[in-house]
């Protein structure tokens, strides 16, 4: 009897030990922050972080220059941060998405299937106060050229991103 049981135990676990250690450690992550230039908090605009996988993750900045972004790849990354004016910009942010969800955009690649989707999608964000949103370099605006990075190394992390 003993022995039936341990081979059902040692079954379930070999199916489901899996799944519970994938949500134990998790090869993704929350990551927040904060974006300050100037020794100010950008007040608009977005944060794209590329993982090591070479996917991209983008976050709106509120009012406030903080971000969130869930389902960040572990490990090292490269930042973009672009912040438009905000009234007279006709480029807008869709907020948090991957290009896992951009779909096919006949044929070219990820990063461009990206920026393609995002350059379709409305904004409703409330703007920021006259006289509080500032441009930030331009530079900042390519994740392979910002020279902008951090890294994941825990489930929930905190990156704060200083534009010097």
């Amino acid at each position: 009897m003993q022995a039936m049981f341990a081979i059902r135990c040692c079954a379930l676990l070999c199916l489901f030990g899996p799944v519970f250690l994938a949500g134990c450690g998790g090869s993704t992550a929350q990551v927040t922050g904060k974006v300050i230039s100037q020794g100010k908090p950008v007040v608009w605009g977005t944060v794209t972080l590329v993982d090591r996988a070479g996917y991209y993750h983008q976050g709106n900045i509120n009012l406030n220059g903080n971000y969130a972004l869930s389902g960040v790849g572990k490990g090292p990354l490269k930042i973009a941060v672009v912040s438009p004016d905000p009234v007279v910009t006709g480029i807008s942010d869709s907020g948090r998405q991957s290009v896992e969800d951009v779909g096919d955009l006949d044929g070219g690649s990820a990063r461009d299937k990206f920026f393609e989707k995002r350059s379709r999608n409305t904004d409703n964000r409330p703007r920021p106060e006259a006289g509080s949103w500032f441009a930030v370099d331009p530079k900042y605006s390519d994740p392979e050229k910002s020279g902008l990075t951090g890294e994941v190394k825990s489930r929930w992390t905190t990156l704060d991103i200083d534009l010097k």
